[in-house]
């Protein structure tokens, strides 16, 4: 069954809206006074005497059932907003095709000898929305506007205010996908009132990190721009999550802050795990690059070999590697010791999914010795907040067909989730309160964690002894 591409787009679709609203309201005005004159004059005769005999208050009648109708069209485009949307977002896309002459015209003179112009050529444009999401599948036809048809990209996303997620070029045709931008689709911390969730991190409303399947995270961002909220999210989500079965998912987090900035008071309640001097920080990833191969090694024990496998299969907990600032620590490095830093880094991304090693690195700036393209490719989620150069966004993001606008709000800016768009699109990091004390939730968190497995394991005791004791009776 071939799918549909949506609605084709006509010259009528100029005016959709207006003639829509124009002969809605004449067909339900006409409705409503020839209700309401047969329900007060019950028949013409007696309707010509009321004019005659009281024409002010019948023409005033005619403007109460005039005021009516407008109230209730106006009720109408407010319950069917949907309808209008859509009948609005065509009437633009016809406007496209308008403004730039994607047209050919001819004059033909009629019989009385007066010349109109024709429409000889009108482009094939189709409109569909879904999900929330605008498709607009244009047919490649070798015409003198092809060229123009690949390149609207960045035209539809100002007009629509959406972000384009997807191009494809195939069967002699382009198609645009573009995600509308809602703020509303922003979501807010609440520690008092939250739930846990499977091995996933949400970022925004439908929009769902998981961690296990979609390996390691940048986060970019200049000062101001709401990074550390964010990266404070990140962290405090690990200790949040749960497996398949809805135990908790006990992650192993390293923090790393060179800086010694607000990450580094984790010391207090992650002791041993937060490094922020030069050599405990390269003795830090030695560990985690030491503790990679040594799942491997599990892994590839005869009798635990399965291909296809990860590592929670082998009863192994996910390894977080949070390094703030990596970019500012490696320049300060000598030549052996940065050398040695890119090293790790780079096993750790390339080879770390499998085996549970994950890294989360931040930066005020991406830098092309520590992101080349074959490791940036290997980095699932990619964030940036606030404003970037447009090389900060190339070393962030990688080469993609995107206009980045001004980001003018705190916690506002762009994300790339793999498998979700090809390119990167708007993004708004979760609310923090004001009030968030960052330190004591995650003391919370580790402490309803530690309670948790306790449980866990009593409730384990308590079945072995269980099972031995049934043993027992049944040898007796």
């Amino acid at each position: 069954m071939k799918k549909s591409k949506g609605v084709r787009i006509r010259q009528y679709h100029k005016s959709v809206v207006l003639k829509t609203f124009l002969f809605g309201g004449m067909a339900l005005y006409t409705a409503f006074l020839s209700l309401f004159l047969m329900l007060r004059f019950k028949n013409l005769n007696n309707l010509q005497k009321g004019i005659e005999t009281d024409l002010m208050g019948t023409g005033l009648s005619f403007l109460v059932v005039l005021i009516i109708t407008i109230v209730i069209m106006g009720l109408f485009k407010f319950v069917f907003k949907k309808f209008f949307f859509n009948l609005n977002n065509k009437r633009k896309l016809c406007k496209v095709i308008l403004n730039n002459n994607f047209f050919l015209l001819e004059n033909i003179k009629s019989g009385s000898g007066k010349s109109k112009k024709r429409y000889i050529y009108f482009p094939r444009f189709y409109y569909s929305f879904k999900d929330e999401k605008i498709t607009i599948t244009i047919e490649l036809d070798g015409s003198k506007f092809h060229s123009k048809y690949l390149d609207l990209g960045s035209v539809l996303e100002q007009m629509y205010n959406a972000e384009l997620i997807d191009k494809v070029v195939k069967n002699s045709e382009v198609i645009y996908i573009l995600q509308l931008i809602s703020k509303s689709r922003r979501l807010s911390l609440d520690i008092k009132d939250e739930r846990k969730f499977k091995a996933v991190i949400p970022l925004m409303e439908g929009l769902n990190w998981d961690i296990i399947n979609v390996p390691h995270a940048i986060v970019t961002g200049g000062t101001g721009g709401g990074k550390t909220y964010f990266l404070f999210y990140l962290v405090r989500s690990l200790f949040n999550l749960e497996n398949e079965v809805g135990d908790p998912l006990e992650c192993i987090v390293k923090i790393i802050d060179p800086k010694m900035s607000d990450l580094s008071f984790l010391d207090s309640v992650l002791p041993g795990d937060v490094f922020f001097e030069e050599d405990k920080i390269l003795k830090a990833l030695r560990l985690a690059v030491e503790e990679m191969d040594r799942r491997y090694s599990l892994m590839r024990i005869k009798e635990n070999q399965k291909i296809g496998s990860n590592f929670l299969e082998h009863n192994l907990n996910p390894y977080f590697i949070v390094f703030d600032e990596f970019i500012a620590f490696a320049s300060a490095l000598e030549k052996k010791k940065k050398e040695e830093l890119r090293d790790r880094l780079f096993q750790i991304i390339l080879k770390g999914r499998q085996a549970g090693i994950f890294l989360i690195p931040t930066s005020q700036r991406a830098d092309a010795e520590f992101l080349s393209g074959a490791v940036r490719d290997n980095l699932g989620l990619r964030v940036s907040l606030g404003n970037l150069s447009s090389e900060g966004y190339k070393m962030t993001f990688g080469d993609v067909e995107k206009e980045f606008l001004p980001r003018t709000e705190k916690g506002q800016g762009y994300v790339y989730l793999m498998g979700e768009s090809k390119v990167p699109v708007e993004f708004y990091s979760p609310l923090i309160p004001e009030d968030y004390d960052f330190i004591e939730d995650i003391k919370e968190l580790l402490s309803r964690r530690k309670r948790s497995f306790s449980v866990e394991r009593r409730d384990n005791d308590s079945l072995a002894l269980a099972l031995e004791e049934s043993d027992i009776k049944e040898e007796v």
